[in-house]
Parts: structure tokens; sequence; C-alpha cells
């Protein structure tokens, strides 16, 4: 698997809290057969999120993979919170995409109900930038709106699912939400949204693999996990036929 949405930077925002508990993760991840980590640190505009550690820290966690032998490759971008202000974001050149490529983890509000997801990825594609749409599945505005996921890949968006999601994790809604969307083919990546060790997701990775395996067969499956990740390693872009 390469793993396009975590938060296992420590000490940065409501993930991993100490570099020890980053490196734990990361071995159970490995240990799983994740090859790639993308650490994907909150970014809330004018928020409580710090963006001046991220760096220090991805230097220090690079290290002591290094130190430590740990066979994965990791790289930096950012789950970046839109909530109207799509514009002032794309002017802060601080945001990190993920892993310096074109493509930018947005995250929508959980518990609220928005309009303007269209606009937002109208103003992300004339950028030149690719939408990727963090687990739409326990948003709001997706759950009261479900034709909006659709729409939003017709748009041009691509539409990220938590692994959690499919084992019933985050719910039965957000459950059948995703088995709906894999029927549709309507998403492109799962990634595992880890925040701690007591809750990575990584040891469940083989059961979800089954499950999705189950409903869009093996060569569907494995472009969830990673042949479609591995075009955001390469900055390129994903082809995505929306059935009719």
């Amino acid at each position: 698997m390469i793993d396009i949405h975590t938060h296992i930077i420590y000490d940065v925002d409501d993930g991993s809290d100490t570099l020890s508990e980053s490196i734990a993760i990361l071995k159970k991840a490995v240990e799983n057969g994740v090859t790639d980590v993308i650490f994907t640190p909150h970014y809330v505009d004018e928020g409580e999120y710090n963006l001046k550690n991220i760096e220090d820290r991805f230097d220090i966690l690079k290290s002591k993979i290094k130190d430590e032998s740990i066979p994965i490759k990791v790289y930096l971008g950012n789950e970046v919170a839109v909530y109207g202000n799509i514009r002032s974001i794309l002017m802060d050149s601080k945001v990190n995409r993920l892993a310096g490529s074109r493509y930018m983890l947005i995250e929508f509000p959980m518990s609220t109900d928005v309009d303007y997801v269209m606009d937002t990825i109208y103003e992300i594609k004339l950028k030149g930038l690719f939408p990727v749409i963090a687990h739409p599945e326990r948003c709001e505005c997706f759950r009261l709106h479900p034709e909006r996921i659709k729409e939003a890949v017709i748009e041009g968006a691509y539409i990220q699912c938590n692994t959690g999601s499919i084992t019933g994790y985050y719910g039965h809604t957000a459950q059948k939400i995703v088995k709906r969307l894999l029927k549709e083919h309507l998403v492109t990546f799962f990634a595992t949204d880890t925040h701690s060790i007591k809750q990575t997701r990584y040891d469940e990775l083989h059961k979800v693999e089954i499950e999705v395996e189950k409903i869009v067969g093996l060569y569907e499956k494995n472009k969830l996990f990673k042949y479609n990740a591995r075009n955001i390693l390469l900055d390129k872009k994903i082809d995505v036929e929306v059935l009719k």
C-alpha cells in the first residue's frame, strides 16, 4: 500500500504525540505491507495548527527512519481544511501539496452542510492542481447530499476513502456510502488516516483489501491501494471514467 493520508508527524496536530510513537506507527505500517507514506498534518487557515514546525519534525523523523533502517519512503503533504476560504489557501505558499505534486488533499467540514463544494474544486483546478477530497463518507455535506460526490468527480475531483469506513469503524452510514461509491467506481484512493499507534488501521489492511476486492475485483483493488497513489508520487494525472 501507498498511504496518502496520515497524521504521523509528531507534535504538530491531533496525530502522533512523540517521535517514538511516530516510529512505532511506521514500523507497524511496514509489517503490514506499506511501502510509502505521505504525512498530511492538518492545515487550518488562521487556525490552531502551526506550519512552521512541520518541516523540522519531518526532517527529524526522516533521519530517525534512516538510523533505524526502516524500509519505508516518506513524503510531506497537508490535509487542508476548506470552509469557503479556498482562494486565500491557494495564495499561501506554505501549504504542502501531496509529495510536492499537483495533488492537494482537502477536507470539508465534518458536521456542517456546505454549498461551496463545486466552487472549491473549480478554484483548485483553475490553479492547475488536482483536488483530492478526504473521506467524503464522513462529511455531513456528502452524507446529506450523496449525489454531490459523483458531481465532484465529474467536475474533476478525486475521492479518498478511509480504510476504517469499509470495516464499519466510523459507523454504518459511512460503511454503506463507501460500498456504494465502490460499486459506482467513484473511489480513487484508500488511505488509513492514521492518527496514533492505538488506532493505526494498519493491522486491518489485509481484511480491508479482501472486502474491497469482493466488490471491485483484484485489479481495481490494487489501483485503489497502490497504483493510483503511485501517480501522485510521479505527479501524473489519473484518468477517471465515471459510470453513467
